[in-house]
């Protein structure tokens, strides 16, 4: 219970800190490259979601039987919930883009980070969902994908390699 009162209290302090930061981050250079405006934008999230297992009490390891290739990835879950999808995007490397509920997207501050972080609103066709998904692998976003959400991870695998 004390943990759980120090995470309330740790979200709510980062969310007041960061307010500013979000104000900065709505004009991104234009100039810089894809990659760079999402190393930009996911600092502080990455920073906020690392800090969260943090203040749980929470230790994370993450091993590889093999080293991550260069360029976009695929990251595939079997049943991706919030909290699956906090440590991952929180603890990988490069910035991941992934599928958030139209919900997400209609909260005042959270719906324009996840537009900055390049979601992908969930809320659209299967065939809109797709498109944004295979636009993001092309501009060298990695993506994280549930097997059971609207796109099926292996045909959109099979038509990038």
């Amino acid at each position: 219970m004390i943990r759980y009162g120090c995470l309330v209290m740790y979200v709510v302090f980062m969310f007041m800190k960061n307010i500013q930061e979000y104000i900065n981050q709505k004009e991104l250079d234009p100039r810089l490259s894809f990659q760079k405006q999402m190393r930009l934008v996911y600092e502080r999230p990455k920073a906020f979601m690392r800090g969260c297992i943090d203040v749980s009490g929470s230790a994370i390891g993450i091993h590889h039987d093999q080293p991550i290739p260069d360029g976009p990835v695929l990251y595939v879950h079997p049943r991706l919930r919030p909290a699956d999808l906090l440590l991952l995007a929180g603890h990988l490397e490069e910035p991941a883009g992934f599928i958030a509920g139209e919900k997400a997207f209609r909260m005042p501050f959270l719906g324009n980070w996840l537009r900055l972080m390049g979601v992908i609103c969930g809320g659209d066709s299967r065939d809109a969902v797709l498109h944004e998904a295979e636009v993001r692998l092309q501009k060298g976003q990695s993506l994280i994908l549930s097997e059971d959400g609207k796109i099926n991870p292996e045909e959109l695998a099979l038509r990038f390699d």
